[in-house]
């Protein structure tokens, strides 16, 4: 097996003592939504945090009120199918109500001449392929669209796009949810012939924000079942990884780290070792968040398998509150719950960087970041709608496991 690298505590580490049911506090927010031109609200807003099922609807002159919002800095979207979107970021503190109004602007959607709408039997196929790299589920099985009619397919050079006018309603009867997409773009590239044959290499890259909620009642089988598939979800995830952070059991739980290195030069400056005692390898970066449409090309990340690793500096430390987490450079966070990693095919590879700020995390693993922007990116074409849970998602069996978190709802 590979060897791996750990993290090197480089701030306070304190002791895991007390707090073992830490949860970060909570607060709300409200406002007024309203016309720009008219300066009246607008009623049937969606309001909410996106890729999760914490969200509201305006009521009829424009107010919201979402609650049990963790303390930090949270993402607020504003979707109506006759406006133009916006997504603010707010600082939600603990046991306050935040206010923040917003104006939207009438969308008016227009389709240019230069656009062509593929014909309905190349619709067809086009939705085909959609299905298979967006939801993950070619034959929706068990996720399917409920309006695909909304979806419009055109061609640039070897690039299928796809655009929609309003939201895609998605229910994936795997893990229970319903879903409301907005699709802000599907890209998918095919480098040579015909587009029925996909020859060559191909990536794809989309982009959006959804809200979750939960499907109908169903029968105690099928809830169980369901919450089966959730938990299976849940792990490598995350908040699977922070939880696992907070409870110090990252390697019992799956988890191996090792640093991302951007150009193979680099491990050389790195080691001061001949080349032949260490192992170089490399790993696509998924096409899903870093695909680069203008070259059509896509980008890799390098990492060391043998030798001896370079730590990585990081910073780890708890308060009698919840914990906080700060690191300098990119990480690769590799999970197989078997706990064999010698072939990154066979397992779930994250980048996980974290843009200035600091993360604070509770025993749950809910994370929220201040002044900055974390990212979990998946990088070996494993994002599709069908396997994504919501980020506030916490499994019932570890309340059990956790007598001390018996109390607590999903966020």
């Amino acid at each position: 097996m590979s060897k791996v690298i750990w993290f090197t505590l480089i701030s306070s580490l304190l002791l895991f003592i007390s707090s073992a049911n830490a949860q970060l506090y909570k607060g709300s927010i409200k406002g007024v939504v309203s016309d720009s031109v008219t300066g009246t609200g607008i009623n049937n807003v969606n309001v909410f945090i996106p890729f999760t099922s914490n969200g509201t609807v305006t009521d009829k002159n424009g107010h919201y009120l979402i609650k049990n919002i963790p303390e930090g800095e949270v993402d607020i979207s504003f979707k109506h199918v006759a406006f133009i979107g916006q997504t603010k970021r707010i600082l939600i503190n603990r046991h306050l109500t935040s206010e923040l109004n917003i104006s939207l602007s009438g969308s008016v959607y227009e389709i240019l001449e230069v656009v062509k709408i593929v014909e309905r039997a190349n619709w067809n196929s086009a939705y085909k392929i959609f299905k298979r790299y967006f939801l993950g589920d070619p034959f929706e099985k068990n996720c399917h669209i409920i309006n695909p009619t909304a979806l419009l397919f055109h061609f640039e050079d070897n690039n299928l796009l796809a655009s929609t006018k309003e939201p895609l309603l998605i229910r994936n009867h795997l893990i229970g949810y319903d879903l409301k997409y907005y699709l802000d773009y599907f890209s998918f590239y095919y480098e040579r012939g015909n587009i029925n044959n996909l020859e060559g290499d191909q990536y794809y890259t989309y982009s959006g924000e959804c809200l979750f909620t939960e499907m109908d009642e169903a029968t105690l089988r099928v809830q169980k079942k369901r919450e089966r598939n959730r938990e299976s979800l849940f792990l490598g995830s995350q908040r699977h990884f922070f939880y696992a952070l907070y409870h110090d059991c990252l390697e019992e739980s799956g988890f191996r780290i090792t640093r991302a290195i951007f150009k193979k030069e680099e491990v050389f400056q790195y080691n001061k070792l001949a080349s032949k005692n260490f192992q170089v390898s490399k790993i696509h970066i998924d096409s899903v968040f870093n695909f680069l449409p203008d070259q059509n090309i896509p980008s890799y990340i390098y990492f060391q398998v043998s030798g001896s690793p370079k730590p990585i500096e990081c910073m780890f430390s708890l308060n009698s509150e919840y914990r906080l987490f700060q690191i300098e450079r990119p990480i690769l966070v590799f999970y197989n719950e078997d706990g064999i990693y010698d072939k990154p095919k066979n397992v779930q590879v994250v980048l996980l960087s974290l843009a200035d700020g600091t993360v604070y995390f509770d025993s749950t693993g809910y994370c929220s970041i201040q002044n900055g922007i974390l990212n979990w990116r998946i990088l070996n074409n494993s994002a599709f709608i069908k396997y994504i849970i919501p980020s506030d998602y916490f499994p019932e069996s570890y309340k059990l496991l956790n007598p001390e978190l018996s109390n607590t709802t999903n966020h």
